[in-house]
Parts: C-alpha cells; sequence; structure tokens
C-alpha cells in the first residue's frame, strides 16, 4: 500500500468519526429536549376552578358570580353559549337603565386543553377598572375612596430675635419643597389571585418537542450518512 493510500484512508476514518460524534451529540440534545417536554406537559395541571362575573338583565343586580370548575372549563366557558361568548362592555354603575347590553367579567387563568395536553393561558375578557372592581367585591361595585388632598406648601419661617441677642436670619428659614401637583391614584380594591389584563403568555411544550425531533432526525440523517460513507480499501 502506498503512502497516498494511508493517508486517505487516515482522512476518511478521521472524518467519518467526526460525523459520527456530531450525529450522537445532536441526537441526544434531540432525544433530551423531547423528554423534556413530555415532562413539563405531564406536570401541568390546571387552575382548580375559575370564579367569574356573569352578566344578568338586572341594573340593581347587574352580576352574579358563578364558579366553574377545571373539568367543566372548555364546556361551560368556551362551549356552546358558554361564558366566553356573552359578550358586550362591562356595566357602568353610573349609566342607568338605558346603557346596552353588558357582558361576563371573566379574569385571566391557566387551562389543560383536552387531546393534547398543552397549557393554554386565557387572557381574561373586560377586565377593565371597572370589571376587576366587580371581581375584586364579589360581582358587587364598590365605591373607589376620595381622591386626597394635595399638600400645600408651608410659610417660611420669619427672622426672629430674643432677648439674649440671638436672631435667626432670613436665609437660615426651614425650606419646605413644593408640594406635587398630582393627586394619589385611585385605588380599586385589591384584585383577586388569577385576575390580569391579560399580559400572560401561553406556555407550551409544542414547540420544545418540535425542535427535539428535528434534532433527532438530523442525528439520525447524519449517522446514516456516516455509515455509507465510501471506504476505501487496501492495496494488498
Amino acid at each position: 500500500m502506498t503512502d497516498t493510500d494511508d493517508t486517505g484512508a487516515t482522512s476518511t476514518g478521521r472524518v467519518r468519526r467526526s460525523v459520527l460524534g456530531i450525529a450522537g451529540v445532536t441526537a441526544i440534545a434531540g432525544t433530551v429536549m423531547v423528554l423534556s417536554s413530555l415532562g413539563s406537559t405531564a406536570s401541568a395541571a390546571p387552575d382548580a376552578s375559575v370564579t367569574l362575573c356573569h352578566a344578568t338583565a338586572s341594573t340593581t343586580n347587574p352580576y352574579t358570580v358563578i364558579t366553574v370548575n377545571a373539568d367543566s372549563i372548555e364546556t361551560k366557558i368556551f362551549g356552546n353559549n358558554g361564558h366566553a361568548t356573552h359578550t358586550g362592555p362591562v356595566f357602568d354603575p353610573a349609566g342607568g337603565k338605558s346603557q346596552p347590553a353588558w357582558g361576563d367579567i371573566i379574569p385571566s387563568f391557566v387551562y389543560v386543553q383536552s387531546g393534547s395536553n398543552d397549557e393554554i393561558t386565557y387572557p381574561g375578557m373586560n377586565l377593565t377598572s371597572v370589571g376587576l372592581n366587580f371581581l375584586a367585591h364579589d360581582c358587587t361595585f364598590v365605591e373607589p375612596p376620595a381622591s386626597s388632598t394635595p399638600v400645600e406648601p408651608s410659610t417660611p419661617v420669619e427672622s426672629t430675635s430674643t432677648s439674649s441677642s440671638v436672631s435667626i436670619s432670613a436665609s437660615s428659614s426651614v425650606s419646605v419643597p413644593p408640594a406635587t401637583s398630582s393627586t394619589a391614584a385611585t385605588s380599586v380594591g385589591p384584585i383577586p389571585s388569577g385576575v390580569s389584563a391579560g399580559l400572560h403568555t401561553a406556555v407550551s411544550g409544542a414547540g420544545l418537542k418540535a425542535w427535539g425531533t428535528i434534532l433527532m432526525l438530523l442525528g439520525g440523517a447524519a449517522g446514516l450518512a456516516a455509515g455509507l460513507w465510501p471506504t476505501r480499501r487496501r492495496a494488498h
């Protein structure tokens, strides 16, 4: 066997080992990603229940409290004539009887979608400041406290003198910072657990599972290519 044959065989062996190494690492990474996505999906659990405000036709009692169990979320909230279909603005406590029909108030919540077992985040409905007020007080509107009065700046201390010749000059008068012109924010009461303005993002293991599958396929393809790599026979 010539030196050229030895060099070519050595080079081919190194390339094959490199390809096999890359294929193995890629396949392992893909497997880990797939198993991680399956583990996160298996540990997902829906909210125990969702408490919402169901709209009525009464201006004196515009909402009633309804609690939906986790097993009934997809039917009673998203199903036919479910609460998510009861759309409309939030009831206006000062609107009187002439206002249009109002809709339900639903907090944000997370549930597990049947069939796929993916965690889905629902952003909620009618979560305005008035809607949050209703949710925070068992679907009854509570008037927020009045705004506080701005603090007025105090009068600087005048220069005085005493019989013992101890004086306070005008330049050493107490300086009081001017009051800000803003007023205290109006409170609408505590926000109940699970309520938000819909800033949650959907949590799902589908993306992780997809990338893991792609890496596993790439690793397998690279391993197959390395196995089919042509080898150079030694000359006798």
